[in-house]
Order: structure tokens, then C-alpha cells, then sequence
């Protein structure tokens, strides 16, 4: 019987360190959390329903929920900020909001940009654009779109 525990013994501690250096291998290669990332859209306004106006402008680099003015051409002004919301370590969605001079009596055009999180030598994203069209007092119909061009985070891949 002495045999017997002593056998059993091993097999648990051959079990328990097998689980700490399994444990030890999941955590130091899991892949880090989406950090906050700095990104700068492009926003084009087609007013062309009513003022024959298209134009593109850049949002310069920006991160989540802060706000900067963004300048489309000589179709549109106003505030621009985004929402992040992490779905999991390699998806997100970027949800941007323009507060446009155009649209004045109604929420600011906003959608969500479905992103993947690419993890090489520094993490980057390809996010596909989203488009929604809006209204000014119901009437005048004015497109946007919104595409991220540059994704930048500090996180470095271990």
C-alpha cells in the first residue's frame, strides 16, 4: 500500500507541475490585449443632392472618445471623435461620429468600421469603411464615408 500512495504522490506532482509550466506557456505567448490606438480617418462628404459638393478630408491621428475638428474640403466642417469596443483580441469596431455643419437638426452621421487587429512586428489593423447616408431637416439627402488609413499602437508584440 506504501508503494501505492507513494506512486500516486508522483503521478499528482508530475500533474501539478505539468499544469504550472502549461500555464506559464498559455500566458507568456497569449496574444496582448487591443491597447488604445491612435488612428486617422479619411471622411468624404457628398452634398452633391443639394450643394454639388464632394470632397475628402483627413482626420488627423486621434484616440478613442477624443475630439478634433475635421475639415472636408468645402462641403463640410465639424467635430469628429471615435468609439473603440473591443470584441476580442483580434477584432474591433471602430464606431466614428462627425458632429457635420450640414446636418443640424438631427444625431451626427456615425457607423461602425469593422476592424481585424494584425499582430507583426508593431499592431496595425484593416478595417473595411462604412458608409451611411443622412438628412438635413429631412430633406436634403448627404452621403459620408468613413475609412481608417493609419492605425498606430505603442503595444508591441512579444
Amino acid at each position: 500500500i506504501l508503494i501505492d500512495i507513494k506512486m500516486a504522490f508522483k503521478a499528482l506532482l508530475f500533474a501539478l507541475v505539468a499544469c504550472v509550466f502549461l500555464a506559464h506557456v498559455a500566458t507568456s505567448y497569449a496574444v496582448p490585449p487591443v491597447d488604445k490606438p491612435q488612428v486617422t480617418f479619411r471622411l468624404t462628404v457628398n452634398a452633391s443632392m443639394w450643394e454639388k459638393c464632394v470632397a475628402d478630408g483627413k482626420v488627423e491621428a486621434l484616440y478613442p472618445n477624443e475630439t478634433k475638428t475635421a475639415v472636408v474640403g468645402k462641403c463640410d466642417k465639424g467635430d469628429f471623435k471615435y468609439g473603440l469596443h473591443v470584441i476580442n483580441s483580434t477584432a474591433v469596431l471602430l464606431t466614428p461620429w462627425f458632429h457635420s455643419s450640414i446636418i443640424e437638426d438631427a444625431s451626427p452621421p456615425t457607423c461602425k468600421l469593422e476592424c481585424t487587429v494584425l499582430r507583426l512586428k508593431t499592431v496595425t489593423a484593416k478595417c473595411e469603411p462604412c458608409f451611411v447616408w443622412d438628412s438635413r431637416e429631412g430633406y436634403h439627402m448627404t452621403f459620408y464615408k468613413f475609412e481608417v488609413l493609419e492605425w498606430h499602437e505603442k503595444t508591441l508584440v512579444r
